[in-house]
């Protein structure tokens, strides 16, 4: 009976790389949420299917001033009573702001700012009312949300990788391209977020790179031809070591090099990444790896 039950146990253990390995998280619910002008807060009704999502919330701000509106803390309004957290790494927030010329000089300063926060659904949502509280009152604020299934450490979702690129952003002639993804786990959703400040003369973000066929999660949302933001996300199932980032397009489409147009516009970027089941270089992928139990 125990040579059996030994035999049964290393059959398990085998197979154990086989079961615990998931494909990348992918995004089941996304929306938009209310835009505004001059306001220091932004709502959102937030809805998912299933259990233990993470709701990731992406807000970005323009400012006609040299003082960034910073995102300050999220409340729930509804009974799922959400906890948000900004998305970090090495313990810092990766939201960013970059002070800009806006209106090809007419407004000067001009600063936009962009971040992520995330809570856990362990429930479904039903139109969950958020409110997004601000450091101040802003110019402009718009954002959107999704629900991301999949996620290994649903405490911890996010990649930490001191690697990844977080940020980047540039002015006035700059079209900002990030550097490359590099990722801690095998299995990840690839998150790719440009912002386009007092955007009068039509440019239009994408997602190029390594990458054929990146996922809209939620794509030009633009207030008032005055700020566009855009998301895209992307599941892969090996490490990424080298994956390009992003740079900017013009309305005719395609993603052209170099600069934009002498505008003014201001850019902004911001890149993320949600951990899968698997992880890079072990023997065996997934929940025994992380936890460092070994085959």
């Amino acid at each position: 009976m125990m040579k059996s039950f030994l035999r049964l146990l290393s059959v398990l253990v085998l197979l154990w790389p086989l079961v615990c390995h998931s494909a990348a998280p992918t995004v089941s619910n996304n929306g938009v949420c209310t835009s505004a002008l001059g306001v220091s807060t932004l709502a959102c009704s937030v809805t998912t299917t299933g259990t233990n999502k993470i709701v990731v919330l992406t807000v970005a701000t323009q400012n006609t001033s040299a003082t960034a509106r910073t995102v300050t803390s999220v409340t729930d309004n509804g009974s799922a009573a959400l906890v948000f957290d900004c998305v970090r790494k090495a313990g810092v927030c990766t939201g960013s702001s970059a002070t800009t010329v806006c209106l090809a000089g007419s407004i000067n300063p001009c600063t936009l700012n962009v971040e992520q926060w995330w809570a856990l659904a362990a429930t479904a949502l039903t139109t969950e009312s958020l409110t997004v509280n601000l450091s101040g009152s802003a110019t402009v604020v718009i954002g959107g949300w999704k629900g991301v299934a999949g996620v290994f450490n649903t405490a911890a979702p996010f990649d930490s990788n001191a690697s990844l690129p977080s940020t980047n952003n540039g002015g006035s002639a700059t079209v900002p391209t990030t550097g490359t993804f590099s990722t801690s786990s095998t299995d990840d959703l690839l998150v790719d977020v440009t912002v386009v400040g007092r955007n009068q003369t039509g440019w239009v973000p994408c997602s190029i790179g390594t990458f054929g066929s990146w996922q809209a999660t939620f794509a030009e949302i633009s207030f008032t031809s005055q700020i566009e933001l855009t998301e895209r996300a992307q599941g892969v199932t090996t490490l990424q070591a080298s994956a390009s980032g992003h740079k900017s397009t013009s309305g005719s489409g395609g993603c052209p090099a170099g600069t934009s147009t002498a505008s003014g516009d201001g850019w902004l970027s911001l890149t993320t990444a949600m951990n899968g089941n698997a992880v890079a270089g072990s023997a065996c992928p997934g929940y025994r790896a992380l936890k460092g139990v070994g085959c």
